[in-house]
């Protein structure tokens, strides 16, 4: 947050989390199991912080410049 960058963070590995951490709460929900559930609801919490990070501080675009004769 200090240098108002996301390049170091990984967006695919970011949705992924989401994702698996979900589906887990989700099955735990079903299940009725608290052991399933809370140990993945920090996985979605940070994930979401994460894809605000990504919403609030867009990776850099690389600059291409035309070589000009």
């Amino acid at each position: 947050m200090r240098t108002k960058s996301t390049k170091c963070l990984s967006f695919p590995l970011t949705v992924t989390t989401l994702l698996t951490s979900t589906s887990w709460v989700l099955y735990g929900l079903q299940r009725r199991d608290a052991y399933i559930m809370v140990p993945n609801m920090p996985g979605i919490v940070t994930s979401l912080v994460r894809l605000w990070l990504f919403w609030r501080y867009p990776p850099e675009q690389p600059l291409y410049h035309s070589l000009q004769a």
